[in-house]
């Protein structure tokens, strides 16, 4: 004796069960990894550019706490890594979910005869994970290096 798909006379409620399980086992997992994704620490980066210093915002958009270590460049040619602490004693910054940190790098005027000038190729922030966020002013650093200027690390402005 063998089943005929065709003449299985089900229930309509037994097909709804059906199909409402299906949509529910497809968009459990999605929905899962969209939780997670947005469950993390984010860091937005922005720079404003004066005549003389760069300020750096740093804001956590994720919902976790994120702790920045380090404000840091590579140099142009990425044979030498120079970087500055965060925060006081060298314990970083904390960013929990929507603060932000401004911090000022300045620029100074480098001297043609000298050959131990370094230009910054990159600048970077870099967590508690080892993680370096870059810092989007590439553009900018060009302009100094023709114009044969340097940066310096500043300090904080403030943290809100």
């Amino acid at each position: 004796m063998t089943l005929d798909p065709a003449k299985i006379d089900l229930p309509l409620t037994a097909i709804l069960i059906s199909v409402i399980a299906l949509v529910i086992s497809v968009a459990s997992p999605l929905i899962s990894f969209y939780v997670a994704w947005r469950d993390r620490a984010r860091l937005k980066i922005t720079c404003a550019i004066g005549p003389s210093a760069i300020w750096v915002t740093m804001v956590n958009v994720g919902r976790r706490t994120i702790i920045l270590r380090s404000i840091g460049q590579t140099t142009q040619h990425r044979n030498m890594v120079l970087y500055a602490p965060l925060g006081e004693k060298t314990n970083g910054v904390q960013l929990n979910e929507h603060e932000q940190y401004v911090y000022i790098v300045t620029v100074r005027d480098g001297t043609e005869h000298d050959k131990g000038t370094l230009y910054a190729g990159e600048l970077w922030v870099e967590d508690t994970l080892n993680n370096r966020h870059k810092i989007p002013c590439s553009k900018y650093l060009r302009t100094l290096r023709e114009q044969r200027k340097q940066i310096a690390f500043g300090g904080p402005a403030r943290s809100t």
